[in-house]
């Protein structure tokens, strides 16, 4: 089994065309839901930090430190 993500501008017609033609083909199986794992991203211009798993590795804690870094120094 593969997981695609896809995103695209709900306002665009041509894109919302495209993506019910990919459906409607029946190769595809959409998942409403998104997956939930650990992220770090930023919403209403704050940098943020999900954790959901019940044990995280100290490297992997490292890498969000390191992201969550980079967003707060790319923000206006």
């Amino acid at each position: 089994m593969c997981t695609v993500t896809l995103s695209y501008d709900k306002r665009n017609a041509k894109a919302r065309d495209l993506l019910a033609s990919i459906i409607e083909s029946g190769l595809f199986y959409v998942n409403e839901e998104p997956e939930k794992k650990d992220r770090v991203y930023v919403e209403d211009g704050e940098v943020k930090l999900d954790i959901v798993e019940d044990s995280t590795d100290i490297e992997d804690f490292r890498d969000f430190l390191h992201k969550m870094v980079e967003l707060e120094y790319s923000l206006p």
